[in-house]
């Protein structure tokens, strides 16, 4: 009764009153008022039952307390002391929930219920904030709006995954929707994006059409190939990873639970790895950027391959499309670099091009942040070297602003004027 009990969140308390035993856990009252059940075998956390109940009770909670300041009169002192008693305690005990979820039941089960947790108690913050700055007349749009959030957050708190199995098949399939919006989109404008100006002659002035910019030159289209296999095979690992997940995925163990986590985790970075590269294959497309993105996508997609064959999930019959997907990834890669294969001085260029930038980029923060530096002349010195690499590439200087198209360098590389961004 009176030892002290180690609770999950990392400090300890001593119980305020008792602490009740119901088989396989335990229930302790602490002082702050947070209940916590403890359990000799992490894996065993009943976390449906709470979260069914708790959830429940909060969107209670929240129906009385919108009924309440619905119409006139006002609810008395006590009333009001009562209702906020009401909430508190059923935001506690949603709290708890999270709180008193192991770490090894499953970190992405636990960051679920950590989500879900924080939309609720962000959802009634909301609801009381409106009743205090609505005047009383009757039950307003705004409060309606906030009460039906708190049961939406509620109701999906109570449908979260029960274990970390259910969790990360979750977690994959949403990825999955995510990277089929991406590529669906991706085709669509393909098909839409053919220059409907093609046969007509380039402009006798400019030299070029003018709309060159909004469509895909045949180099480009010819690099659009390789990127799209790349993200179909983004869809086909992501489908069939969930699909293994589903079918073999087990959370009985800590190993099992910690490989389904570090699927997942890593999963997590083919639907972002996926809209880079989505956006640097539209019109004007820059080669080099399209390169650099395919490149990161399908070192992601390996990773997740690599981890799949691994892990309990992947069992020898499931080798065969593990090794065909990692081959689809190894050809569209070598396809897109030979693509973007440049010649040596478009090679140089491309050099030039990133050392300007980042040579750029540093001067704006020394200009910003250091009057010591340009006192030192680092700032001179960095602007000569600028300068020096914009010979090499003046029309991609000019571009930047660095060089200013009617001022020609000098011979030490400076410019008569101040540079763009760097000042003197």
């Amino acid at each position: 009764m009176g030892q002290e009990t180690k609770c999950d969140r990392g400090f300890q308390n001593r119980p305020s009153e008792k602490v009740e035993m119901n088989g396989q856990f335990s229930v302790t009252q602490l002082q702050c008022g947070f209940f916590f059940f403890c359990y000799p075998d992490k894996c065993l956390f009943p976390i449906g039952s709470f979260l069914g109940q708790t959830f429940k009770a909060t969107s209670q909670e929240a129906t009385k307390l919108s009924l309440a300041f619905s119409r006139p009169p006002l609810p008395s002192v006590e009333d009001c002391q009562k209702l906020s008693e009401d909430v508190q305690n059923a935001i506690l005990a949603v709290a708890t929930v999270y709180y008193s979820l192991p770490k090894g039941q499953g970190t992405t089960l636990r960051k679920m219920v950590r989500d879900a947790t924080t939309e609720v108690v962000e959802g009634m913050i909301q609801l009381t904030e409106t009743i205090l700055n609505t005047p009383l007349e009757s039950l307003s749009q705004e409060q309606l709006i906030s009460t039906g959030s708190v049961w939406e957050a509620c109701e999906q708190a109570s449908n979260l995954p029960r274990d970390n199995q259910a969790a990360v098949v979750s977690a994959l399939a949403a990825c999955l929707g995510v990277v089929k919006d991406a590529l669906e989109e991706m085709e669509h404008a393909l098909v839409e994006g053919r220059d409907p100006y093609s046969d007509i002659m380039e402009d006798e002035e400019l030299g070029f059409r003018g709309n060159r910019d909004t469509y895909w030159s045949e180099a480009d289209r010819k690099l659009l190939g390789p990127c799209m296999g790349l993200m179909k095979a983004s869809k086909a690992c992501l489908k069939k990873v969930l699909g293994v997940v589903k079918a073999h995925g087990k959370a009985d163990s800590s190993e099992q639970i910690a490989q389904l986590d570090d699927l997942a985790d890593i999963a997590n970075e083919i639907s972002p790895s996926v809209d880079e590269l989505a956006l640097s294959m539209y019109p004007p497309m820059n080669q080099l950027a399209v390169r650099l993105n395919a490149a990161k996508l399908a070192s992601v997609l390996k990773k997740v391959l690599e981890i799949t064959k691994t892990s309990h999930v992947c069992l020898p019959s499931e080798e065969g499309w593990v090794q065909f997907l990692t081959g689809a990834v190894d050809h569209n890669m070598d396809k897109i670099k030979n693509f973007t294969q440049g010649t040596p001085e478009a090679d140089r260029k491309a050099i030039y091009r990133r050392l300007i930038w980042l040579l750029l980029f540093l001067c704006d923060r020394l200009n910003g942040t250091s009057t010591r530096s340009r006192q030192k002349g680092v700032i001179p010195h960095l602007r000569y070297t600028c300068a020096h690499y914009s010979c090499k590439d003046p029309a991609l200087a000019i571009s930047y602003g660095f060089v200013s198209p009617s001022v020609p360098l000098s011979k030490d590389g400076h410019t008569s004027t101040p540079v763009q961004g760097i000042g003197s």
